[in-house]
């Protein structure tokens, strides 16, 4: 297909390689199982996503609305109003922008269609309780990072995995390798006695050396 080269299609399958450089593109991409593949554009960014089962029909399905977006795009940067609110609510369903953002470039654009309507008003509200999550998510990590800090940590190994994780998960987006380490430590001194723990310990390893190296190159 002459758009094949225009989109990326991006394959994730659960291997454990430790020497993978890129461990946390699953997560980036919005990975949900294995396998999981999407279609991303020349950004990086995720615009179209493949229906489970992964069948010929499903894939062919996916790059068509992949094309279909790229095509939109070109449009809309073209100045085709009509194209960017479609651009805008495609993004909206794959996650692609927030819906505060979405909301101050609406007010640019045409009125939605009566099919458009229902899928914006769907996926802003999908994007809305995402950020709520979001946002509760940041505060509780914030707030156990504070305990961490003042040495008010739990002693429960259930309470403390989800403690710990917590605050790994947030600094790892943050880049705070600081905070990163501290909960790693944290997990580890709960669960030094589980074997099975030990490449889950050494994958966020590797994760806190390259937020150290991102933090001070030299």
């Amino acid at each position: 297909m002459e758009f094949a080269s225009k989109v990326v299609l991006f394959l994730h399958i659960t291997t454990r390689v430790d020497e993978d450089k890129y461990q946390e593109l699953f997560e980036e991409k919005g990975g949900d199982g294995f396998p999981y593949m999407v279609y991303l554009d020349s950004a990086g960014d995720v615009i179209s996503k493949m229906d489970r089962p992964y069948e010929v029909e499903t894939f062919t399905a996916a790059l068509e609305k992949a094309a279909a977006f790229v095509a939109l795009v070109k449009k809309a940067e073209g100045g085709d109003k009509a194209a960017a609110l479609e651009v805008l609510i495609s993004k909206l369903e794959s996650g692609g922008i927030k819906a505060e953002e979405a909301k101050k470039k609406l007010k640019d654009l045409p009125k939605p269609s009566a099919e458009q309507e229902p899928r914006l008003n769907g996926a802003l509200a999908n994007a809305e309780v995402q950020q709520v999550l979001d946002d509760q998510q940041a505060a509780t990590a914030k707030k156990f990072i504070d305990m961490l800090k003042g040495k008010r940590v739990p002693t429960d190994k259930e309470v403390g995995e989800n403690f710990y994780m917590t605050i790994l998960n947030y600094a790892e987006k943050q880049k705070d390798a600081a905070n990163f380490e501290a909960a790693l430590n944290g997990l580890k001194a709960m669960f030094s006695d589980n074997p099975n723990a030990k490449p889950f310990f050494d994958m966020k390893e590797k994760t806190l050396k390259k937020l150290k190296t991102e933090k001070d190159p030299k």
